[in-house]
């Protein structure tokens, strides 16, 4: 049965109305399940245990101890890397000093060899021998070239004759007297060792042609043993 409230109205007649109980608002005492709670009771909560703090600053400031540690083994490898650089880069070299050069005294062998060399062949051309010029030459020999190991222009400076070899026309043999040939291989010879120094051969030309001549046999006795080893 429902409850009668009697209220006094202003003209002193009573007035009865029916019982409606109020509905009570929920505390939060009264709740004891989470799912329950209102708005007003979150935020209560959140007031009193202080405000939250965002779940992106916290990853930021973890990002921030990241990035620090990283540059900070950044930089030790950086340390290290140099420190073997240093260790394994080659020292600067001192400065070397040049090797001081033997200033020469004279000419080279090769020099030397040269220069008798030439003089012996400016002798041949002032000598060109032509068969106008003597036509009483005999006891001609052939194949002085091959044995005595001359140049056509040591051949030019002594007589000879040519004749037909039945091989070519254009194309004659030479003969030569053999004294003429042992005085021209004698004089190459004295020319190659250097003899016009001491000797003149114009002036002393006998003693030129027999210094000449031993050299010439000794360059014989040194080929043979060559050509013929035991």
């Amino acid at each position: 049965m429902g409850k009668t409230l009697v209220k006094l109205e202003s003209g002193g007649g009573l007035r009865q109305h029916p019982y409606r109980p109020t509905r009570q608002q929920p505390t939060c005492e009264s709740v004891s399940a989470p799912q329950t709670r209102s708005h007003s009771c979150d935020e209560q909560i959140k007031s009193e245990e202080g405000p939250e703090l965002p779940i992106q600053t916290r990853q930021s400031d973890k990002l921030d101890v990241k990035a620090e540690e990283g540059m900070e083994k950044d930089s030790e490898e950086e340390a290290e890397r140099e420190a073997e650089g240093d260790a394994y880069s080659p020292k600067p070299s001192s400065p070397k000093t040049r090797p001081k050069t033997r200033k020469r005294s004279g000419p080279s062998k090769t020099e030397i060899k040269q220069n008798r060399l030439r003089v012996s062949k400016e002798w041949c051309t002032r000598n060109r021998w032509h068969p106008t010029n003597d036509l009483s030459a005999k006891n001609w020999f052939k194949g002085a070239m091959k044995y005595f190991r001359l140049k056509d222009g040591d051949m030019a400076t002594i007589p000879h004759v040519e004749f037909e070899t039945g091989y070519s026309e254009t194309q004659p043999g030479r003969s030569y007297n053999l004294d003429n040939i042992h005085f021209l291989v004698w004089r190459k010879s004295a020319y190659l060792a250097g003899l016009y120094d001491e000797i003149d051969p114009e002036k002393d030309k006998r003693e030129f042609l027999r210094q000449g001549k031993v050299l010439f046999a000794a360059e014989l006795s040194v080929s043979a043993i060559l050509s013929n080893p035991v």
